[in-house]
């Protein structure tokens, strides 16, 4: 909200007209210009015929202010005023005798313009157009307040109206200030000044408030106004006009009665003139005498230049009193276009000295406490920045630590994937040979064993990425059907050794494809069944699952029910902690790391879902974990469970094997010699490019090989340098597009976008699965030889 400090009425007024004209009306009624542009031969002559009682302080301001306007105009102006206020109250006679003064007197004078304002200004004119005077000029009539609707007026050639729509606006504003007021009074006044602001005040309530109340004060204007006030409320609205006599019938300016009616008035005051602004009324969309003049002035120029008004006239001000408004509680204005009076004061306008002398003081206090306090900054500035020194030491410490561990355990992880996948490709090798039952059972628990331990190690690595903050869960689609599947083989793998029997409960469960982390929650489902089958002698072990409808997504539970030796409840408490294991004296003869279930938990949070447990001492435990899961539109099969191609189809499919490792070579050769596909070795990226180039050299026009088998981590040159290699061309043109898989033992996420950016079409996991293997050959085979030449 805008305030202008602005504490009366009249210096509002003295501020909007802050130029008044010290040029005095001569004994002609002449005000000259000379002020402006540099003056030129003629000058502009205008005859202003004052309709207005020219000893009331608005007809006064209105003169003064077309001084004031012709001093901001660069052409030279002449302005004669004539009062015709009293002339034109008298006999037509009288009045004609009047004009003939007034032709006489300007005989001499060529007038440009003659200017009319009110009622009794439009009927000289009139007089002026019916004698055939001052034929030829300009005649403008600015009506401002809607009267000229009252009177006849001049309708020759040379004749403009300029209408204002002044007191519909002013209307619409009063009731914005005040919009539903309970009753409405309004004083009878002359007609030519009460009638415009009645007739548009009773259109508005026709249209706006037909509900509400309007009270005409008449008779004895004076008196009755001054019965009525003592009946009106400030839930009540009052517009007050101009009033020119008493009480007791004598002559008196509006103004001065109204400043005598205001302190006695319990009613919010409102009038369409800001000649009454700090005598009683509240204020508004007020009609100004100093913009008045101004426009006259600007507007009787262009229609003199143009024919016509270049813009619309503004004949107001928005000015409101501060003080009446908060007194009747009434709407704040809006915008910035408004002003105020009596605004509201503070305590050092008050009380200025003293205000002075307390600001004073609190500063001197403020500079020496300032000074006190830095003192003591420059006292322990030296220990703040010793212990600065330190934590950054030890930050710098942690992050060396942490970064140190994170290598060592993916140096770990990387180390033991590699003789895992040695181990399980024998044993996969192993198992296709011709064995009895009981060789295949021990086949089948070295499979399990070691995939236990790679389980162990994923569990050290997702701990790891946990603390770090650093894990991130995979987007594929996937069977919650084949899911559980693998899970109740691996719980009838893993509790064969116990007189343990398992039980499915998938009943509920709808093989939907879902979209999420597959290979995070098979780590949850085997970390629980690996807990429910080690802390089971014998009895059950229940795998349950459901599928449930949720908004526009599934949820996926699970449980773990076992009738093992139970869980205490202090215990329990501590389960979801790193490193923690129930301490039972049957438990402490159970391996594991204690990471199984705080692993899970996190898990299961990141997902969003939720993990419960509940168990008892000798009866069992039971876990419960759920995860909402949105719908995919596919299942990814990353793993298939039997191969999607006839042998006979990679019969001549020619792989090159990168590898360090001797006993992965002689792994994967196995398995792919097994079903008929050539395979060569080389032991690093470097003779890989060699050899490459040697094709690329000898002439051949199409590569040697379908398939590159890319290790990553690989002495003299990696796995990525390699690729980025070949896809350079640096192997020859011939190779640049030839499909490559990466082998890795690095299981991160990053590690797998890496792989992707360097230039490889897929990547695979140690230890690997022989299916996935082949089928991934398959698919890039079957798509390259479908688009050789």
């Amino acid at each position: 909200m805008h305030i202008q400090n602005l504490n009366s009425a009249e210096e509002l007024r003295q501020n909007e007209a802050s130029k008044l004209s010290t040029d005095p009306i001569d004994s002609n009624n002449k005000i000259s210009s000379t002020r402006g542009a540099p003056e030129q031969p003629t000058s502009v002559n205008i005859l202003v015929i004052n309709g207005f009682d020219p000893t009331i302080p608005w007809s006064q301001a209105l003169i003064k202010g077309l001084a004031v306007a012709m001093d901001k105009k660069d052409t030279p102006i002449q302005l004669f005023v004539e009062n015709t206020y009293t002339d034109i109250q008298q006999s037509p006679d009288f009045q004609r005798n009047i004009l003939k003064g007034i032709q006489t007197k300007y005989r001499d004078i060529q007038m440009d313009a003659i200017v009319s304002m009110s009622v009794n200004g439009f009927k000289f004119a009139k007089l002026i157009e019916d004698e055939g005077a001052f034929k030829g000029v300009k005649s403008i009539l600015y009506d401002t307040n809607n009267q000229i609707q009252y009177v006849e007026t001049p309708t020759g050639p040379d004749v403009k109206i300029i209408y204002s729509n002044l007191i519909e606006r002013q209307i619409k504003q009063f009731f914005v200030t005040l919009p539903n007021p309970q009753r409405i009074f309004i004083n009878r006044a002359p007609e030519s000044l009460f009638a415009p602001g009645y007739n548009e005040l009773k259109l508005y309530m026709a249209q706006n408030l037909p509900n509400t109340e309007l009270i005409l004060i008449e008779g004895n204007v004076a008196q009755n106004i001054l019965d009525t006030l003592p009946l009106m409320t400030p839930a009540d609205m009052f517009f007050y006009m101009p009033v020119f006599q008493n009480a007791q019938d004598l002559q008196v300016t509006p103004k001065a009665f109204l400043q005598q009616i205001s302190p006695l008035a319990n009613v919010p005051i409102f009038s369409f003139w800001d000649t009454f602004l700090g005598s009683g009324i509240v204020g508004g969309i007020l009609h100004s005498p100093v913009k008045t003049s101004s426009e006259i002035v600007g507007l009787t120029l262009d229609i003199l230049d143009f024919g016509e008004i270049q813009r619309d006239p503004v004949f107001e001000t928005e000015v409101y009193d501060y003080e009446l408004l908060q007194r009747f509680n009434l709407n704040m204005p809006l915008g910035n276009r408004h002003k105020f009076i009596n605004p509201p004061t503070s305590v050092f306008e008050d009380y200025p000295f003293i205000s002075l002398l307390t600001v004073c003081f609190f500063i001197a206090v403020i500079i020496f406490s300032l000074f006190l306090h830095n003192h003591r900054l420059k006292r322990s500035y030296a220990q703040i920045s010793l212990a600065n020194e330190k934590m950054e030491r030890a930050r710098e410490e942690a992050i060396s630590s942490s970064r140190a561990k994170s290598r060592f355990l993916a140096t770990v992880s990387h180390e033991i994937r590699t003789p895992i996948n040695g181990i399980i490709g024998a044993l996969g090798l192993i198992e296709n040979s011709a064995l009895t039952k009981d060789q295949k059972q021990l086949i089948n628990v070295g499979k399990y064993s070691a995939e236990s331990l790679l389980l162990i190690v994923n569990d050290i690595l997702d701990f790891s990425k946990l603390e770090s903050e650093k894990l991130i869960l995979a987007e594929e689609g996937f069977s919650p059907q084949r899911l559980l599947n693998e899970t109740l083989q691996y719980a009838t793998i893993i509790s064969d050794t116990k007189p343990i029997k398992v039980i499915p409960e998938f009943a509920k469960l709808i093989d939907v494809p879902l979209l999420g982390d597959k290979n995070r929650l098979k780590q949850i489902l085997f970390n629980l069944v690996n807990n429910a089958t080690k802390f089971s002698l014998r009895g059950e072990i229940t795998i349950g699952a459901e599928i449930t409808s949720e908004n526009e997504s599934y949820r996926l539970t699970c449980w773990i029910n076992d009738t093992g030796i139970g869980i205490s409840k202090v215990d329990q408490a501590e389960l979801f902690q790193p490193f923690v294991q129930a301490q039972d004296y049957l438990h402490k003869s159970q391996s594991g790391t204690g990471l199984g279930l705080t692993i899970c938990h996190e898990l299961i949070q990141i997902m969003g879902g939720t993990i419960a447990l509940s168990s008892e001492l000798n009866v069992g435990t039971r876990v419960t974990f759920s995860v909402p899961l949105p719908l995919a539109e596919k299942v990814h099969n990353d793993v298939a469970e039997e191969l999607n191609f006839t042998l006979s189809e990679l019969q001549n499919c020619r792989i090159l094997l990168v590898e360090d490792n001797k006993i992965n070579q002689e792994i994967t050769q196995a398995q792919l010699s097994e079903f008929g596909i050539h395979c060569e070795i080389v032991d690093n990226g470097y003779l890989c490019i060699k050899q490459l180039q040697e094709i690329a050299q000898s002439g051949a026009k199409h590569p040697s090989f379908d398939i590159i088998l890319m290790d990553i981590q690989m002495p003299i040159m990696n796995g990525y340098d390699t690729a980025q290699a070949i896809r350079s061309g640096e192997a020859g043109s011939i190779h640049c597009n030839i499909p490559i898989i990466a082998l890795t033992a690095h299981v991160a996420l990053e590690e797998q976008q890496k792989a992707l950016e360097a230039g490889m079409q897929r990547h695979l996991n140690k230890p690997i699965h022989p299916k996935e293997l082949l089928n991934t050959i398959y698919e890039l085979y079957s798509k390259s030889i479908s688009i050789r030449p």
